[in-house]
């Protein structure tokens, strides 16, 4: 198995960077790193020769990115405060990583949630299974979903002592059992208080247990932890492909806000990626 992608600390920004996403990955700006951290993160994509460098970022920060090279990809209104969106901006060190995985079902997916209806409650599940957020008990469970589920993914969650880490930093995991008591889905809320957000991610659902409404289940019962907790925006980088992961964002009144262009590394190879958010 590849390698996953390292994540660092250049000044107090986080990044991730790695052959795995062929990318450079800035994934929370500090104030103080800017405008210094362009120049960072250019010229490590330059010594690697990633071809895209990916930045999640206040909106105060636009102009600099972009006479730097970067274009708006997405962006999600009122993240950081009323009137202060997070903006997602791109590099694209060449034509070819520019060029969409799948633009015809990118856009027709699209086009048919406009039609799918919104489901205001969780789906029940089937008799005798039952909802839960994870422990550290599960971890070796999760991580056989995980490895079942997704060959490749961007972060290392095969990884049993990566989950642990996750989950004394913020990261909260909720699961299915069956009625064996068996792990059958999963999904994670990485929550980030200083901007009081929420990324809905790490769905995985086992082959056996599809078709009961796992992941709508799991996200429904997130969206509701979430508020408990004072989180004022949750949103998800979905695969967009994935006509399920779509349609679930949908129903539970997720707003499309952009997608991005051959940005992760899921199941094999690199995959365009939509952007839903959620407003409590």
């Amino acid at each position: 198995m590849q390698k996953p992608d390292s994540v660092i600390t250049i000044g107090q920004s986080i990044v991730q960077h790695g052959t795995y996403n062929d990318r450079v990955y800035l994934i929370k700006l500090h104030l103080s790193d800017y405008p210094f951290i362009i120049n960072e993160i250019r010229e490590l994509a330059e010594k690697h020769n990633y071809s895209k460098v990916f930045a999640k970022i206040h909106s105060f920060a636009k102009d600099g990115f972009i006479q730097a090279g970067f274009e708006q990809e997405a962006s999600i209104p009122d993240f950081y405060s009323p009137g202060s969106p997070v903006l997602f901006m791109s590099l694209f060190r060449n034509h070819k990583r520019k060029e969409y995985a799948n633009y015809s079902l990118l856009s027709e997916i699209i086009k048919q949630s406009e039609t799918w209806p919104k489901e205001a409650r969780s789906p029940r599940l089937p008799s005798g299974w039952k909802s839960f957020k994870c422990s550290f008990d599960d971890i070796n469970e999760m991580t056989e979903i995980y490895k079942e589920v997704f060959p490749t993914y961007p972060f290392p969650i095969h990884d049993q002592v990566f989950i642990k880490s996750t989950m004394k930093s913020g990261v909260f995991y909720y699961g299915i059992r069956d009625n064996n008591n068996q792990l059958v889905a999963l999904s994670s809320a990485d929550t980030d208080f200083s901007s009081f957000s929420a990324e809905m991610t790490d769905f995985a659902t086992r082959p056996c247990a599809r078709g009961n409404h796992c992941g709508l289940h799991l996200l429904s019962r997130m969206d509701e932890e979430m508020q408990k907790k004072g989180i004022k925006t949750a949103f998800t980088i979905a695969r967009s492909a994935s006509y399920g992961m779509n349609k679930i964002f949908k129903q539970r009144n997720y707003l499309y806000c952009g997608s991005l262009i051959k940005n992760t590394n899921i199941c094999g190879s690199l995959e365009d990626m939509n952007i839903w958010y959620k407003q409590f």
